[in-house]
């Protein structure tokens, strides 16, 4: 432990000097030893040591799990920042969602400002859960954002009397970069049926108004939307229900629960209809098969885009780049297989990101030619076995006009 806290390795450091660190914590059983390694490593980054310390994240011992996050908290490079957004939100103990909020917001302010991504994380970081006190620090951070979609976050908190002076400051500091004018930025709030949150509901929970599907197949029920189909009215392909309203970046959440033993289902973003209740595009997936809940299919197109834990670019020249952020298995972990789920899809500039109950599950960064920036939403129903799903609490924030 004391030949831990005398190592000074900074980012840098050769891949072998980081392997003997990693060895060395892997051999000690001593708890002063593995905190003093986990600080080490916190002082280095890199993707090796990222993943070193979060096998430690989920010890038993109060003392190392501590260490873990903490270590975590102070990382240097951007590895640790889905996961510090995760931690922010849901960590057990106050301390670390405090801690893990500020090492989020840290490495968010050395990314690029205009980057779609770079906002999708403040998206991500906000709600109605925050205090005061952790809104004032994501708006410090905000405030730099060059990205209108900024201006739409902070919209909800210029009436919030607790942190309105902050939003406020926030708001005229972003409008500034972008050359515009105040009154004009202003003038671009959502009116109409909006929550404190700013979002807008999509469905009045009595009937189906302002979507479109099979009434064979779609109906509402207790103040849910039900997709059920049945072996006497089998599909002969897979149908959908969709809100005729185009959107571009947007914030969408919605809760969804599976009533049958199989299920294949999923939501369907920047898509469009090409023949009636036949919907194409970006569709984030449900299903009852283990692997298939979180991935990023495109129907009617490229298949697969991304599993979960993947971040996926999509470059203009054909290629791709993949990218693990997380275990596939243990994002799994968090998805409830017959109970209520939330499920939420933001999709801002050429990015589109899905978190189930908190939880980043995928990213798909899409540059490629056959990219999409705006679409319909929609509901599936695949064809199959029968099944039943429900949908409820559908929301939908714009993040930029």
């Amino acid at each position: 432990g004391r030949e831990g806290e005398d190592l000074h390795l900074s980012r840098g450091t050769s891949t072998a000097a980081v392997d003997l660190v990693v060895a060395a914590l892997n051999s000690v059983s001593d708890n002063e030893a593995i905190t003093s390694f986990l600080r080490v490593l916190s002082g280095i980054g890199g993707h090796t040591a990222f993943e070193a310390v979060v096998r430690y994240l989920h010890h038993d011992d109060a003392r190392i799990h501590d260490g873990a996050v903490r270590s975590l908290a102070d990382w240097p490079d951007p590895d640790a920042l889905d996961l510090l957004v995760s931690l922010s939100r849901h960590a057990p103990e106050s301390a670390h969602r405090t801690v893990t909020l500020r090492g989020a917001v840290r490495l968010l302010r050395t990314m690029d400002p205009s980057c779609p991504g770079t906002v999708s994380r403040y998206v991500m970081l906000t709600g109605n859960d925050r205090s005061a006190g952790e809104l004032m620090l994501i708006f410090s951070g905000l405030s730099e954002v060059a990205h209108p979609a900024g201006l739409r976050l902070l919209e909800p908190y210029l009436d919030n009397d607790d942190v309105s002076e902050e939003a406020l400051i926030a708001f005229r500091r972003i409008a500034a970069t972008l050359e515009i004018n105040e009154e004009a930025a202003m003038a671009g709030r959502d009116e109409g049926t909006a929550d404190t949150a700013g979002f807008v509901s999509l469905f009045n929970g009595e009937d189906l108004s302002e979507w479109s599907g099979d009434p064979a197949f779609w109906r509402v029920d207790d103040g849910h939307i039900v997709g059920q189909t049945e072996e006497r009215n089998p599909l002969a392909h897979n149908s959908f229900l969709v809100r005729d309203q185009v959107e571009s970046d947007f914030d969408l959440k919605f809760s969804y629960r599976i009533d049958s033993p199989q299920a294949n289902s999923g939501v369907q973003v920047r898509s469009e209809e090409f023949e009636q209740y036949r919907v194409r595009g970006y569709q984030p997936d449900i299903a009852t098969d283990d692997w298939i809940t979180g991935i990023c299919y495109e129907e009617g197109g490229r298949g697969i885009l991304a599993r979960r834990g993947q971040r996926v670019s999509f470059a203009e020249d054909g290629t791709t780049e993949v990218h693990r952020f997380a275990e596939e298995d243990s994002l799994g972990e968090f998805i409830h297989l017959h109970e209520w789920n939330e499920y939420r899809v933001i999709a801002l500039g050429n990015r589109v990101l899905t978190l189930i109950n908190g939880r980043l599950m995928h990213e798909v960064i899409d540059d490629a030619p056959s990219a999409r920036d705006s679409g319909i939403i929609a509901f599936q129903l695949h064809t199959g076995p029968p099944m039943e799903i429900r949908f409820k609490d559908i929301r939908l924030k714009r993040l930029s006009d």
